[in-house]
């Protein structure tokens, strides 16, 4: 606290921008794009400032404060599920001057599907580099977006993490959806007490 107050009264600190667009993998823009502005790198840091795409693909945080040292990142997170989220490496942002900070998203795969409980299911689905959680909804439907393509191991679990019968092998294709059989909690965790 004390060096911050330091550099208040010497007047170094100071305010920059950050913007940048967000592309997808062909170059075209992406619209209504979530963009989280951190200080500080990947796993690490404060929440700044929240923002969303324009059409043209456009994010902008004005007056970002910095003393020149700073470092910050940006986060891109396509919340419908269709792209990857992506992060720029860390960054140190200057007094003055504008950081320019593109982000491309690749396309994504989803996994789908119906699952009848008589409570709460979780879905997981775990992969090499990525992995998703969804709980179903009242309605019986769960949709795990954002996936990398690859082969995802999919579990249902009770609300207290148990597995609720046999995961399931999936293939993730990009920009595709995978819609999975429905699956009946009931019959599942007798399943699970059977092979248990």
């Amino acid at each position: 606290m004390a060096a911050l107050l330091t550099r208040v009264a010497t007047g170094t600190v100071g305010t920059t921008t950050v913007t940048g667009t967000i592309f997808d993998p062909d170059g075209y823009p992406l619209a209504g794009i979530e963009i989280r502005l951190y200080d500080g790198g990947p796993g690490d840091g404060s929440l700044v400032e929240t923002t969303t795409t324009d059409d043209a693909g456009r994010y902008r945080f004005g007056r970002v404060l910095t003393d020149g040292t700073d470092s910050y990142r940006v986060e891109a997170d396509d919340l419908t599920g269709n792209h990857v989220y992506a992060c720029s490496a860390r960054f140190v942002a200057e007094v003055g001057v504008a950081a320019a900070h593109d982000l491309t998203l690749l396309s994504a795969g989803i996994i789908r599907g119906k699952a009848t409980a008589q409570h709460a299911v979780l879905v997981t689905a775990d992969g090499r580099h990525t992995c998703g959680e969804s709980t179903v909804s009242p309605r019986g439907t769960f949709q795990l977006g954002g996936l990398l393509p690859g082969t995802y191991t999919v579990t249902f679990r009770d609300p207290a993490g148990t597995p609720l019968g046999e995961t399931l092998k999936i293939k993730v294709i990009a920009g595709s959806t995978t819609t999975l059989p429905g699956l009946s909690s009931r019959r599942a965790s007798s399943r699970a007490s059977r092979h248990g």
